[in-house]
């Protein structure tokens, strides 16, 4: 999908975090922050057209798992153009992912889901599942152009490190987050 559907995806659904896919340096800057070369399992939330999802592939081993999440049908199309037997899609909202499949454990999340858009309950309900399934040394990535999910993901985790990227535009806030 070029740039320019992308956008019109955006301003057709409000569900979208992203004016347009991610830079391929901004996808560079996200996954080196999670430890995929031992990964058995990583879920994501909002995964788009699958720009993240195919650098985390080129990463894990051949015996993993990505789960890839999102609610937007052109987008979920697109994902499913991604020619990989690791790569279930999910096509629908995290939280109805949680409540149908309740996945036990995961060695690395992300997510670039707009919680800015989510009613508190909703984040929250999210954060906590996603502390629950975590590995005790797991990782919890968080892409957010809006810096304030930064209050809610403290509640969770252990926010190891917080930092503004140049690497895209708009720019990203980038949270890396261990269980508590």
């Amino acid at each position: 999908m070029n740039a320019v559907k992308f956008f019109i995806e955006f301003l057709k659904d409000p569900q979208i975090g992203a004016l347009t896919p991610s830079s391929k340096y901004f996808v560079r800057d996200v996954i080196k922050r999670m430890p995929l070369e031992n990964a058995e399992t990583v879920v994501e939330y909002g995964a788009g057209e699958g720009v993240v999802t195919r650098g985390m592939l080129k990463k894990m081993p051949a015996d993993s798992k990505l789960i890839a999440i999102d609610t937007n049908s052109e987008l979920v199309k697109n994902l499913k153009k991604i020619n990989d037997s690791r790569l279930e899609i999910y096509h629908g909202k995290v939280q109805e992912f949680i409540i149908q499949r309740k996945e036990k454990t995961v060695d690395c999340a992300i997510s670039g889901i707009p919680f800015t858009y989510l009613a508190p309950k909703e984040k929250e309900y999210i954060l906590a599942h996603t502390a629950k399934i975590l590995k005790p040394d797991g990782i919890f990535v968080v892409y957010q152009f809006n810096p304030l999910i930064g209050k809610f993901l403290k509640k969770y985790f252990k926010v190891a490190k917080e930092e503004l990227v140049l690497s895209n535009w708009p720019l990203y806030t980038i949270f890396t987050c261990r269980p508590k």
